[in-house]
This record gives structure tokens, sequence and C-alpha cells, in this order.
């Protein structure tokens, strides 16, 4: 493959993966002033607290087979044993935790939601079941890189979840339910037409289950599986601190600022989405490729730049919400650090996959969780939403640099020289609007560093197409 062509194929499959989530974003984004019209703090935050619990299932039931079936799908020749092999154990796991939550469905609907409710425990199960479909008929068409079929099914699975939120809050009744009940239909019909699409390849071949091969998966994926529950305490902890220690009212704006800040969720959720099987293809093709080094400092450039921006336009929002909502938009600058850091370390952390190392992910995950549980203990009391936002950029930065530091000690793919200006770049800007510093000093510091970061940029990516 030529260096022209290989240059165009990253781009060209990149843009493909991001169409779904950039028209998933701006059709959220566009629906958020709706909402908050629609929906009280309150009530967003017991359906945002639903959504946090399926989450959790998820990392449970999945058991790290899901990155196993990554690692081993360009290396595997018999690709339907592969996928039966990481499909199956999670898939009857998650039918066996669905069971638990309809046995006990008093006690978890109540912590979920504070309501004694056969219905959200059924919904919870059903999302059980259908978030492990949905995650590897994704899977599938993920590893064959059809960014444009990823998109569809992307835009497809928002838009029903927008228009279901919508149409149930007016018509039948604007509360916790309306944000439950579109969460679970969109996964019911994602993961009908992706299974419908995948017909021919979701075929499972139950001739080829082998427990020694799943055994080998769930010691690959086991690492990864308890560091995906450490990633759910640094993800979520900031919500169940405010669950535990504050109100839903707290925790529906925190929300709110979640989903502004969702701006970088799309940036992460395709990027990652494309980045991980395009490394390991370069991994096996050239080990010691440029190509790494000048991803990871293009994707620090490209990220600083919509850091600084959505973090000084924040109140710019107020013209679209309600007022009930506008002290959420305070919380943002620090929540933007969750998706930027994330994504930045799937740049500089592959060397620890690379490696088959998985066991550092799980002290990475652990020490950066820590680090939010007592920021979150410390902040939240006294500070709400506002305290776990700073506990949640504070440990992700933290998260960034330690899976950083420890991937460059087992191998060197990128320089860290543009990591530590854009970190304290991001850090200053983030400080500067918390405290409401206005004028020329923050509009001054944030429009030079744009400067900056855009020729730094440019210049990466004419060296990109150079090698």
């Amino acid at each position: 493959m030529s260096k022209q062509t290989e240059f165009s194929k990253f781009f060209r499959g990149l843009s493909g993966f991001s169409i779904g989530p950039i028209v998933s974003a701006l059709i959220a984004f566009a629906v958020v002033p709706i909402t908050t019209f629609l929906i009280s703090p309150e009530e967003l935050g017991r359906g945002s607290f639903f959504i946090t619990i399926n989450q959790l299932i998820q990392l449970i039931t999945v058991l790290g087979f899901d990155q196993a079936f990554v690692r081993e799908y360009h290396q595997s020749t018999d690709k339907k044993s592969l996928f039966t092999n990481s499909f199956i154990p999670p898939l009857l796991f998650s039918g066996l935790i669905g069971i638990i939550v309809v046995i006990w469905w008093k006690p978890v609907s109540n912590l979920v939601v504070e309501e004694q409710s056969f219905l959200v425990a059924g919904l919870l199960c059903v999302s059980a079941v259908l978030s492990v479909v949905l995650r590897f008929s994704s899977l599938l068409i993920r590893m064959r890189e059809k960014a444009l079929l990823y998109s569809v099914f992307n835009i497809s699975n928002k838009v029903t979840n927008v228009l279901v939120l919508l149409l149930f809050a007016y018509l039948i009744q604007a509360d916790y339910l309306a944000v439950v009940v579109a969460f679970v239909t969109s996964l019911v019909l994602t993961s009908l037409l992706q299974r419908l699409y995948l017909n021919k390849t979701w075929e499972l071949d139950l001739k080829s289950l082998n427990i020694r091969e799943q055994v080998s998966y769930l010691k690959y994926g086991t690492p990864l599986a308890i560091a995906g529950a450490f990633m759910w305490i640094l993800n979520s902890m900031d919500k169940v601190a405010l669950r535990s220690w504050s109100t839903f009212y707290e925790l529906g704006l925190y929300s709110n600022a979640f989903r502004i800040a969702g701006l970088f969720t799309i940036i992460q959720t395709a990027f990652s989405t494309f980045y991980a099987p395009t490394s390991y293809r370069w991994y096996s093709e050239e080990p010691g490729t440029k190509r790494f080094s000048i991803i990871s400092s293009l994707m620090a450039y490209v990220l600083t730049i919509i850091f600084i921006v959505v973090a000084v336009s924040k109140d710019l929002v107020k013209i679209i919400i309600d007022e009930s909502y506008y002290a959420s938009l305070t919380m943002i600058p620090f929540l933007l650090f969750f998706p930027v850091m994330y994504t930045l370390s799937e740049t500089t952390g592959l060397a620890i996959s690379f490696k088959r190392k998985t066991w550092l992910t799980l002290v990475v995950t652990i020490v950066a969780a820590m680090v939010n549980l007592v920021g979150n203990i410390l902040l939240v009391p006294t500070y709400g939403g506002f305290g776990a936002s700073v506990s949640t950029g504070i440990s992700f930065i933290v998260f960034f640099w330690l899976r950083t530091l420890i991937a460059h000690s087992q191998l060197t793919l990128v320089t860290l020289k543009p990591h530590v200006f854009t970190t304290l770049s991001m850090l200053l800007i983030a400080i500067l609007v918390s405290i409401n510093v206005q004028g020329l000093i923050l509009y001054g510091c944030a429009g030079l560093l744009i400067l900056i970061f855009t020729r730094l940029a440019i210049k990466k990516i004419y060296e990109f197409k150079r090698i």
C-alpha cells in the first residue's frame, strides 16, 4: 500500500466512523433544550442512574470477552469459532443477571429510582441482555472497518432514543420513565437491525464451543474486565456519589452538564472505534511505525483546541436551556477532561495491549478510580455536582498520565512532550473558566493557545502524509 493510500485510508475511515457519532451528538444536543423544558432535573437524574446501572451490568457480564475478540480477530483463521466462543459466555451470564434482577425486583428498582417498580426491573433485565448482543454485533462491524454502516446504526440508535423520549414525555408522562423507555427501545431496535444485517456472519457454530479456548480468552480478558469494573467506578462514581450524598436534583444537573460535554464523547467514540482495529493492523505490518506518535500528537492538538472552544463558550448554552439547568454549566470545564484524556490515552497506551500485559491496565484504572473515589468523598457533600466534576477531571488526568507512562516503559511509540504542553493548557483554561475569570486574560490565553495548536496540528498532518 502506498503512503498516500494509507494516509487517505486513515482519514477516510476516521471520517466514516465519525459520521454516526457526530450526527447523533448533533441530534442529542438539539434535543437538550426541549428535554430541559419537559423533564425536571430530579426526573432526569433518576433516568440517568438507570443507564449508569445498565453500564455496570454490561461490564460485569461481558467479562472481557469482547476485548479478547478484538485482540484475536485479525490473527484468527476461524472467525466463526472465535465469535461463538467469545459471545456465548457473556450472553448466558447476562441472562442470569437478568433473572436475578427480576426475582429481586423490589430492592433493585428501589435502589435505581427510589420506587418499587416491576416495569423498571423488567426493562433493566431486557437492557442487560440486549447490551451484550449490541456490543458484539457492533464489534463485528467495527473489526471489518465498515465505517459508514457503523455510523448508520449509530444514528438510528440516537434518532430512536430521541423520538421515543420526546413522544413519551409529551404524550404520556414527563418523568424518568421517558428516559428509561427511550433507552431500552433504542437498544431493541438497533440490536434487531444489526442482527438482521449480520445474518450470515452472526451464525453461531455451537459445535466449535471449546472450554479451553474460552478459558484462554478469559485469561486475557479478566484483567480487562476487572479494569472495566474499576473504569465504571472511574466513570460513574460521580453519579453514585451524587445519588448517595446529594440529591437527584444535583444528579440531574450533572447529567445535563455531561450531555453538553458530550461533544467530546462523540470524538472519543468515533476515534476509539476506528483506531483500535487500525492500530493492531499497523503494528502487525510495521511494529516500529512513526504513525503512532504522529497520530497521538495530532489528536492532542485537535482535542485541546475543541476543549478550549467549548470551555470558554459554555455560557452561550443559556440561550437554549431552561433556567432551572443554568447551574449545570459550571460543571462543564472539568467534565471535558473525561472524554479528552480517555481518548488520548487510547493513542498513548497501545503498548500495553501490543505486549499483552493487560494487568497493567488494571493497575492504572484502580489508581485512577481510587483518586475519583476520594475526590468525590471530599467534594460532593459540600460542592455537589461541581465537586463531582472536579473529581472526575482530576482522576482522568491521573488515568491518562499513568497509562501513558506505563505504556512508554514497555515500548516507546509516542512522544510525550506534546501531551505535557496540552494537558497544562487545558488545565489552565478549566481553572480560569471555573473561577469565572473574564475578559482579556481568559480570551487572550484561549486565542493564543488555539493559534499555537492549530499550527502544530497542520504540521502533523503534513508529516503524516510524508511518511
